[in-house]
């Protein structure tokens, strides 16, 4: 194993190795696990070419009209609307906020950003004083701007904040974070 990654904060993990194949010659591969929910995969990809090699679920363009999911065509990964919370564009996140007027500002962010589950929203409003069960409707453009520079704010620094956090109740597992 050369390296493991993540994908711009969404729930893919990279894992490049490198192999011997058949020949004896060194091969570098890529295991790309998407963390989807149903839509789960693992695929197995060629680095040189960026070919997938095998997959565990195989999607023909029958199945979906963004990409296929098949050995031996390119690796396409999985559309993403959302953003990477440590590079992006401040207005092009508050347009996006913005577009989410029916919610409140708590699910507008994450349906805005990647990375941001409960646990990291609740730290997030902690450190930054986001209001988030306001109503994204009741901001103006100024105040979203706002939020999104608070986003990027805290999230600029994330590397020092690690923590890998277990919370137990009655030694039951009962969440876990990457920030304390």
């Amino acid at each position: 194993i050369k390296e493991v990654r993540g994908d711009n904060f969404d729930r893919i993990i990279k894992i490049t190795f490198e192999t011997i194949d058949m020949l004896g010659d060194y091969k570098e591969l890529e295991l790309i696990v998407e963390i989807m929910g149903r839509n789960s995969n693992m695929c197995l990809i060629d680095t040189e070419t960026g070919v997938i090699t095998d997959c565990i679920k195989h999607i023909g363009e029958n199945k979906s009209s963004f990409r296929e999911v098949v050995p031996k065509v390119k690796y396409v990964a999985p559309p993403s609307e959302r953003l990477n919370p440590i590079d992006y564009d401040i207005y092009a996140g508050s347009d996006k906020l913005l577009d989410f007027f029916e919610k409140k500002v708590k699910g507008a962010l994450q349906s805005v950003f990647n990375g941001i589950s409960p646990i990291v929203l609740k730290e997030l409003v902690l450190n930054e004083g986001i209001d988030t069960e306001k109503k994204v409707s009741e901001l103006d453009y100024d105040e979203a701007t706002k939020i999104c520079r608070k986003v990027g704010d805290y999230f600029s620094d994330i590397e020092n904040k690690f923590s890998y956090s277990i919370y137990y109740s009655e030694e039951k597992n009962i969440d876990y974070a990457v920030v304390d």
